[in-house]
């Protein structure tokens, strides 16, 4: 009896795809879409607890001291799903929370080229990028199993990077 390995890459495991659907061919091409880079993979070590952190410390309304509400389970819940769904090969982002208790990913290259992408607690994303003269921004509906809404991010990550 063998026993294959299957390499880890960051938060996932890499399995062979025996997949047919559009969504496993899109999972399949996903890093051709945004590029590979493996040292990004262990910078992501770490990015759970780094928002664990964050939860902690702001888990109680008025945690800045001008009445910001408490990141709550629900959005820390979502936080978890959005970055369990991105690819380790894109940079790591960095975390940071808003006043109304969303957790906010942001992808940052210079001024003028940067990206952001807000958690909600009732799974939903807004994200904003500005790409020197171009801005664009939107609210998007998610679910653990969302390649459509991750393509589009993954889209706007790659062009605020480019």
């Amino acid at each position: 009896m063998s026993v294959a390995c299957l390499p880890k890459i960051g938060f996932r495991t890499v399995r062979p795809s025996q997949g047919i659907s559009d969504d496993a061919k899109w999972l399949e091409n996903r890093e051709q879409t945004i590029g590979i880079d493996s040292t990004n993979a262990q910078s992501y070590n770490g990015l759970q607890d780094e928002l664990l952190d964050l939860f902690s410390e702001h888990r109680t309304d008025d945690w800045d001291g001008y009445g910001a509400k408490a990141v709550t389970g629900k959005a820390l819940d979502a936080a978890f799903t959005f970055l369990n769904m991105l690819p380790t090969t894109i940079p790591r982002p960095e975390l940071s929370v808003e006043p109304n208790g969303s957790v906010v990913f942001e992808w940052y290259q210079r001024p003028g080229r940067v990206f952001s992408v807000t958690v909600e607690k009732d799974e939903q994303l807004s994200y904003t990028g500005l790409f020197d003269s171009s801005l664009t921004s939107g609210i998007e509906s998610f679910e653990e199993n969302s390649p459509e809404v991750i393509e589009l991010i993954l889209r706007h990550i790659k062009r605020v990077l480019s």
